[in-house]
C-alpha cells in the first residue's frame, strides 16, 4: 500500500512538472528583431612604417634614418614617445655574384595619428627624409566600446519598442521580456584618397599642398532578436 501511494506521488510530480513545462511553453509572445547603427570617424590611424638600408631612396643607414624621421614627427608636433613604437627589427644576407656580400638592416615602426589631416602631413614628412615604406594598418576609434554599449542598447530600445507596436495594435499590453540575443556588426572601412593625394604619396612631396585625405567613417551595426510576453 505505501508502495502504491508512493508511485502514485510521484506520478503527480511528474504531471505537475510536464503541466509548468506546457504551461511556460504556452505563454503567447510577441517576437521581434530590433536594429541600430552609428556612423562615426576614424581618430586612431595607424601607419605602417619600414625602414630599411637597401630599399631606402637616400641609401642612409637605418639609424640615421631613424634620427631624421623622429625628429621629422617630433617637428609637426607628434609625441614619438607615445605615439611611435617599434613593431619589428630584422636583418638579411644578400649575395652577389659581382660583388661582396652585404648585410642589410630594416626596422618596422607603427605610427598613431589621429586625423587624415595629420596622416597627410606624416606621409609628406616621412617621404621628404627618404623612407618610402608607409602604408597604412587599419583605423579604429578611442571610444569604440563605448559606442558598441550605446548601438547595442539602442537596438533593445528599437526591440521593445517594436513589440509594444504590435501588442497594442491588437488590444494587449507588453509583458517582461523572455528571450534576448545579439548579433554585433562593426565594419572599419578602408580609407579613400582623393586622386591628387593618391599623386603625392606615390612620388617626391616636393609641393606645398596637403594632400586632401578623406576617410570612410567607422559603421558599428547591432541586431537583436526578442520575445516578449502578450498580456
Amino acid at each position: 500500500m505505501k508502495r502504491l501511494a508512493f508511485l502514485l506521488t510521484a506520478a503527480s510530480a511528474c504531471l505537475a512538472v510536464q503541466a509548468q513545462t506546457k504551461t511556460w511553453l504556452d505563454v503567447p509572445y510577441v517576437e521581434v528583431m530590433g536594429k541600430a547603427e552609428m556612423e562615426v570617424d576614424p581618430n586612431e590611424i595607424y601607419v605602417n612604417i619600414t625602414i630599411s638600408e637597401q630599399n631606402n631612396k637616400t641609401k642612409k643607414s637605418v639609424e640615421q634614418l631613424e634620427r631624421e624621421m623622429k625628429s621629422a614627427l617630433k617637428g609637426m608636433g607628434i609625441d614619438i614617445e607615445k605615439d611611435l613604437r617599434v613593431k619589428d627589427m630584422s636583418s638579411a644576407l644578400k649575395k652577389y655574384w659581382y660583388k661582396s656580400d652585404q648585410i642589410y638592416t630594416a626596422k618596422e615602426y607603427q605610427l598613431l595619428v589621429r586625423s587624415a589631416g595629420d596622416l597627410g602631413r606624416a606621409f609628406q614628412t616621412l617621404e621628404a627624409v627618404g623612407i618610402a615604406d608607409i602604408r597604412i594598418g587599419r583605423v579604429s576609434h578611442k571610444d569604440i566600446l563605448k559606442l558598441r554599449s550605446e548601438v547595442k542598447i539602442n537596438a533593445a530600445k528599437d526591440a521593445r519598442q517594436k513589440a509594444s507596436d504590435l501588442v497594442q495594435a491588437v488590444g494587449h499590453k507588453l509583458g517582461k521580456c523572455l528571450h534576448l540575443q545579439e548579433i554585433d556588426y562593426i565594419s572599419p572601412r578602408p580609407y579613400r584618397a582623393a586622386p591628387a593625394a593618391a599623386k603625392a604619396m606615390s612620388f617626391n612631396l616636393d609641393e606645398a599642398q596637403e594632400p586632401e585625405l578623406e576617410f570612410e567613417k567607422i559603421k558599428i551595426e547591432y541586431s537583436v532578436t526578442a520575445k516578449f510576453v502578450i498580456e
